[in-house]
């Protein structure tokens, strides 16, 4: 069982002291007093316990040490969560979040919109549309799967893409967004 004399008590916490200004992160290079402290203070307590594992209390305290510096690291690494009203004025954040909720009821509106045109069309549009942008197909492909040739399909698509819009601006809400082009039809 190893024992620690007052003596060299003062020279460890010394050495502690700038190990921990050493590699304590610049925040908190101030608290390394603090920090050698407790790491004395751990060590004596593990020595009057009578470990079996100190057989060197200068490298015991040198292992709290290390273990320490990485705690502290790692508790400044992680993120703390802050809510959006204390980083700016109450009124910013009830803007942002009343923009957010307006958002996303619009684009719940495009959806239903968008869907309510889908099943407008025509079946053999649909499912050329579908094969070529759900399934990934290109134009000649998804002509192939269909049956048809692939100018015909290129045409299917030209007109189906053409159905499609004017459908969307029929159905689009009257507060929204207006659609794409519709500015240069005024």
């Amino acid at each position: 069982m190893a024992t620690l004399e007052p003596g060299p008590l003062k020279g460890l916490f010394s050495w502690l002291v700038v190990y921990f200004r050493r590699h304590l992160p610049a925040q908190l290079i101030h608290e390394a007093e603090d920090f050698a402290a407790e790491t004395l203070a751990v060590t004596l307590a593990a020595i009057q316990k009578g470990s079996p594992k100190i057989e060197n209390p200068d490298r015991y305290a040198a292992g709290v040490a290390s273990h320490k510096c990485a705690e502290a690291r790692r508790q400044l690494r992680r993120r703390k969560f802050v809510p959006l009203d204390q980083l700016v004025d109450a009124t910013i954040a009830q803007l942002v979040e009343a923009a957010t909720i307006e958002h996303k009821l619009m684009q719940e509106e495009m959806e239903l919109s968008l869907m309510q045109a889908l099943k407008s069309l025509p079946p053999m549009e649909l499912r050329f549309l579908h094969l070529r942008y759900f399934t990934g197909l290109d134009n000649e492909r998804a002509s192939r799967r269909l049956g048809i040739a692939p100018a015909e399909g290129s045409r299917l698509k030209f007109v189906a893409l053409a159905r499609l819009r004017f459908l969307l601006r029929r159905v689009a809400p009257a507060g929204g967004m207006a659609p794409a082009g519709a500015a240069r039809q005024a």
